[in-house]
């Protein structure tokens, strides 16, 4: 479950990666982590959330997923952007996400697309 999970945001974050007009621009790997971030997919939503209660009965089997965040953050730092900006932008994407995964007050379009439309120009070089 853990690997589903992880292969199916890795992929998205390829797709994102190979889609970008701007690929050899600073910015480039962050602007695609918003996109695969972005997206809308309930069934990941629900893979995650089984994730999330896993974590409490053996936390050991989130270990992949942390490992592979903290390669994004490492990548997301390093992307060209000032890195205060660009971890400003992770945080907002993993927060946007998690309150949708919570449903803790998740934003609705058109402010949703609205938000998501300004962390990607604070990702533009």
């Amino acid at each position: 479950m853990v690997q589903q999970a992880l292969d199916k945001f890795v992929e998205a974050l390829h797709h994102e990666l190979a889609q970008d007009p701007a690929p050899n621009t600073p910015g480039h790997w962050v602007r695609a982590y918003v996109r695969a971030s972005a997206l809308d997919d309930q069934e990941n939503y629900e893979l995650h959330f089984n994730l999330l209660a896993a974590n409490f009965t053996n936390p050991e089997l989130l270990k992949p997923m942390r490992d592979f965040w903290q390669e994004c953050h490492t990548k997301i730092i390093s992307s060209g952007l000032d890195p205060e900006v660009a971890t400003v932008i992770r945080l907002a994407m993993d927060g946007l996400w998690l309150t949708h995964l919570h449903n803790f007050a998740p934003l609705q379009d058109p402010l949703r697309s609205q938000v998501i439309q300004a962390v990607l120009k604070l990702a533009q070089p």
